[in-house]
């Protein structure tokens, strides 16, 4: 059987960023819902990381580590906004709702 392609570009376009505030590298491990995960990135608003795909429209409890031993920890509910398949994982946007 012979396929010729179809298409001579990509399927699937490239989206626009619509983040609303600047972001920043975010490396460090974040417990959702009690879990571990590594963290990707973070801004005001939201906070992206590697997990296995919830559903969009998810709600978990974001926990993020102090940065010092004598401070607490922060916790924050947030919405599954994007899930987005790569290499390492599924990258998860999260928006916070607190």
């Amino acid at each position: 059987m012979f396929v010729s392609p179809a298409f001579s570009g990509s399927l699937f376009p490239q989206r626009a960023d619509r983040r609303n505030g600047q972001r920043f590298a975010y490396p460090a491990t974040v417990k959702i819902d009690g879990r571990p995960a590594p963290g990707r990135d973070i801004s005001p608003t939201g906070l992206s990381v590697l997990l296995r795909a919830p559903a969009i429209g998810d709600i978990v409890r974001v926990t993020l580590a102090a940065e010092r031993s004598d401070a607490e920890e922060i916790s924050s509910s947030a919405r599954v906004v994007r899930v987005d398949r790569e290499r390492e994982g599924f990258v998860v946007g999260l928006e916070f709702i607190e």
